[in-house]
């Protein structure tokens, strides 16, 4: 944690404790949503983690001075919630509008679920998730005719804001994204046989042969040159034909579109 400064900046890096006094972790890959979960007034802590769960960690202390209790698992309609791809990314906000907390997961799988608090506005304590429903599906192959590709890839991280001030919420997802920069492979690249009977060759060249004359000699050590600039040839050729990435991370910003309006009402 990096507390808040009055100034507008951020004091020196601290760890959170958890009730055993070691700090809090939940796992690899660790991602944090911070929220009155509970509706006691105070600030909990949302953490999901490498495998795909979300844990919860009740703050059983004040805002102030907070104390945090043992991870309790967060359940969508009865059950443990479990991401597809793991890699959870949690973000707490009421996405319905309807006065509750609502709870949305980025996916390892580069999708955004959303879990739908059903109780009633104002309703005390904790929320009652539902079953997820899919505000963003899984990543796909990229599409060529758009760079970095048709919708967010791989290990989804989310925010919910008023990205454009219209007065409705909008979903903002960080990705991770892996771009093939692998050279294509050139069109006389031998295969590994004929690099081997280069080889062989080269060492064969390499030999004295008795007897040559020294112009003998000379000729058969500049055919061993040669063919070791062939197998220096193919070896970078292969060197470059090797799969090759470079990771990038994108935000997109989904905008809500405004509510249709209801249909006009028919004659029976």
């Amino acid at each position: 944690m990096f507390p808040g400064l009055e100034s507008g900046g951020f004091g020196k890096r601290t760890t959170i404790p958890g009730p055993d006094g070691k700090p809090l972790n939940p796992g690899k890959a660790s991602a944090v949503a911070a929220a009155d979960w509970d509706g006691d007034g105070d600030t909990d802590l949302l953490a999901g983690e490498i495998r795909g769960s979300v844990v919860l960690y009740r703050n059983v202390g004040t805002t102030a001075e907070p104390m945090f209790a043992a991870a309790e698992a967060v359940k969508a309609a009865g059950l443990p919630i479990e991401v597809p791809g793991g890699d959870a990314g949690p973000c707490v906000a009421d996405w319905d509008g309807d006065g509750a907390l609502d709870l949305l997961v980025g996916c390892g799988d580069g999708s955004v679920l959303w879990y739908r608090d059903w109780q009633e506005t104002g309703k005390p304590g904790d929320p009652s998730l539902e079953r997820a429903r899919t505000l963003v599906p899984p990543a796909r192959p990229a599409d060529p005719a758009l760079p970095g590709g048709s919708r967010p890839s791989l290990r989804a991280k989310i925010a919910v804001a008023d990205w454009d001030g219209d007065g409705r919420t909008d979903l903002l997802v960080g990705d991770v994204d892996f771009e093939d920069r692998s050279a294509a492979p050139p069109k006389e690249l031998e295969s590994s046989e004929e690099l081997l009977a280069l080889a062989r060759e080269y060492a064969r060249r390499l030999k004295p042969v008795p007897g040559e004359t020294p112009v003998e000699k000379a000729g058969r050590e500049a055919e061993a040159r040669a063919l070791q600039q062939q197998m220096v040839a193919q070896g970078k050729g292969r060197e470059a034909a090797r799969p090759r990435f470079e990771i990038h991370g994108n935000v997109w910003v989904f905008l809500r579109r405004p509510a249709e309006p209801p249909a006009p009402a028919t004659k029976g």
